[in-house]
C-alpha cells in the first residue's frame, strides 16, 4: 500500500474527537468517507491514511468471503508459525479461566 487514494484519514493520529468514541462498523466509515471529496488527486501525492488500511481490509473480506482476522491467521500468521492474539481475545480467555476455576470451586 503506497498512500496515493486521496482519502481523507478517517482516524487523525494526534487527537480523538467526540465521534471517534461512538461505535461504529467498517461498512459505515467507508460509507461516510466515500462521499466526501478527496484530499488530493489520487496518485498526485502521498499521505497517510487509515482509510486506505479499513479499505483493503474489508476488500479482503469480501474476496476471501472470511473474516479479515481470519483471512490473516490461515494464510499468513499459522504458515509462519505465528500466533495472533487480540487484546480482546486475550480478554476473553480470562474471563473464561476465571470462570472455570470458579465453577471448580463451587463443586
Amino acid at each position: 500500500m503506497n498512500m496515493v487514494s486521496g482519502y481523507r484519514d478517517y482516524y487523525p493520529l494526534d487527537y480523538l474527537t467526540k465521534e471517534m468514541t461512538r461505535p461504529t462498523t467498517p461498512d459505515a466509515v467507508i460509507s461516510e468517507y466515500a462521499k466526501q471529496p478527496l484530499d488530493f488527486e489520487p496518485g498526485a501525492r502521498w499521505s497517510y491514511s487509515n482509510t486506505n488500511y479499513l479499505i483493503l481490509g474489508r476488500i479482503v473480506e469480501k474476496v476471501s468471503g472470511k473474516s479479515y482476522e481470519d483471512f490473516l491467521q490461515e494464510r499468513i500468521l499459522r504458515p509462519l508459525g505465528m500466533i495472533l492474539i487480540t487484546g480482546w481475545q486475550l480478554r476473553l480467555e480470562q474471563l473464561h479461566r476465571k470462570k472455570r476455576s470458579k465453577i471448580r470451586l463451587e463443586r
